[in-house]
């Protein structure tokens, strides 16, 4: 998240510091609006033209804060539109760059807001005009990246305008498109931004946050909000936004579409072009039939059989799931083997399996939790809990099977069963294929109890999982090598 812009409006306007600029030729400086880490805003008066403006002036920088001053005085000086922000200087004082830019006096989209719902028409109209300004910008070869209320000045007549190009991504630079690195601000940031593909940001995430403004123009409050950074970026990876009419009843329901559409996680799912939007909210103002729609039930299904959560950082872990799934399969193979070689039934069941246990540690150190055996963050403990749970489970199950006097071989049935609960319960949280697959366990169980008390049980129940985690693994290790440098 940029600290390196100076927004000027977000702050309370007061006395001239000491510690600030003699002056800039043309200008007679007012008052300072704003002050960063890096940088300053004033109100200034041009005196060639007597006119008052917003001097924005980078006092201390680096390289990369000096060249992302250059991208917006560049990127705001070829745009030309009435909802985007005029510059009308570019120049520099003294090592200084600055540059002056039209004043806006009735602060930002933000304090008009100020977290209650706006009406239904003065919403999509607001958003429109900004739908089309952004529309200019892309067609310019330009991405914003930090779409928000914050960034949306109120002109003397109410006219809405972008502003605050700092993290703009352009065609002709690349500074800011390394993988990893998230620009932006949480809560409007498109998914594809809040996981660091910066090489992938294009329009469709300004169309995202077109659709994050509507959504807090309506409802007061952002879609995605939390009380710390993380958590808001895991919000918007993986919550779906409440419909608006869940916080405000008076919003209208097109409008509630528009809004859900600009928000689907896939670029692809959302309005192909801020153009698309406008015409949209168009529609809608003119009393026509609105293009978005509610999603059907059977869309709902496939968004979720298709969802992925924390694929990042499971994709180095494609070739670890491949070997655990080839140590389980080689365990109850063994079993099986040592059944039909007429072998004790209790040391066929437990031999492979205590060896099963002490190359499982062995996987967790090298593949798993930070080479770890404890969970160090949330998709770890999640992971521990269910699996842990699945293993703790299976030993009671045993356990009561065998106060109830049934012997090793009938547990197969029970445990396909509770395999996949444990297969279901995955789906909700890492990949929503994962239902598909604790379906096909929980089918298989009755399957699974013609098999009781033969040697053949052990070795079919290690071939669905054997097969499960090959499959599970190798999608991971295709998806890494499709992804190259973005594992985390």
């Amino acid at each position: 998240m940029s600290d390196t812009t100076l927004p000027y409006e977000h702050f309370e306007r007061g006395p001239m510091p000491r510690e600030t600029i003699d002056g800039i030729p043309g200008y007679e400086i007012l008052e300072e609006l704003g002050r960063g880490g890096m940088g300053v805003v004033y109100r200034a008066r041009q005196l060639s033209l007597n006119r008052i403006v917003a001097l924005k002036m980078l006092i201390r920088h680096g390289a990369t804060e000096l060249d992302r001053f250059r991208v917006e005085a560049e990127a705001i000086g070829r745009l030309q539109h009435s909802n985007i922000i005029h510059v009308f200087e570019i120049g520099e004082v003294d090592g200084s760059p600055f540059f002056t830019l039209e004043y806006c006096p009735n602060g930002n989209l933000s304090r008009k807001i100020g977290r209650r719902p706006m009406g239904n028409r003065e919403a999509a109209e607001l958003i429109r005009e900004l739908a089309e300004a952004m529309e200019i910008v892309h067609q310019s070869g330009i991405i914003h990246r930090d779409l928000k209320p914050a960034n949306v000045l109120m002109s003397s007549d109410g006219t809405p305008k972008v502003t605050d190009f700092g993290i703009a991504k352009t065609n002709q630079d690349s500074t800011h498109t390394q993988t990893g690195i998230i620009l932006g601000t949480p809560s409007y940031m498109a998914p594809e931004q809040a996981e660091g593909m910066n090489k992938d940001v294009g329009p469709a995430a300004d169309v995202y946050s077109l659709g994050a403004i509507l959504y807090e123009c309506l409802t007061g409050r952002p879609p995605f909000v939390a009380g710390t950074t993380l958590e808001t970026i895991r919000q918007v990876l993986e919550q779906e936004p409440l419909p608006p009419r869940l916080l405000n009843h008076a919003a209208d329901q097109d409008l509630e579409k528009i809004t859900l559409k600009c928000l689907q996680k896939r670029p692809s799912e959302r309005y192909s072009s801020a153009s698309e939007l406008a015409a949209d909210l168009k529609r809608y103002l003119d009393g026509e039939p609105i293009t978005a729609r509610s999603v059907n039930l059977f869309e709902r299904l496939h968004r979720e059989l298709h969802r992925n959560q924390h694929e990042a950082k499971l994709r180095p872990w494609g070739a670890g799931i491949m070997w655990l799934g080839a140590i389980i399969f080689a365990a109850q193979t063994a079993t099986s083997i040592l059944l039909m070689a007429g072998v004790f039934q209790p040391v066929a069941f437990w031999g492979p399996r205590i060896i099963l246990f002490v190359l499982i540690g062995f996987w967790l150190r090298r593949y798993g939790f930070g080479n770890g055996l404890l969970p160090s963050n949330p998709l770890e403990r999640m992971l521990w809990a269910t699996w842990i749970g699945y293993l703790l489970a299976f030993a009671a199950m045993f356990l009561v099977m065998e106060a109830m006097g049934h012997g090793h071989l009938e547990i197969y049935g029970p445990a396909m069963v509770l395999s996949g609960m444990a297969w279901f319960t995955m789906g909700g949280c890492v990949w929503g294929g994962c239902y598909v697959i604790g379906l096909l366990f929980l089918v298989a169980s009755p399957g699974m109890t013609w098999l009781n008390e033969t040697a053949w049980g052990p070795g079919v129940f290690g071939a669905a999982w054997g097969a499960t985690l090959l499959a599970l693994g190798a999608r991971y290790m295709i998806r890494s090598r499709s992804h190259p440098g973005e594992d985390s």
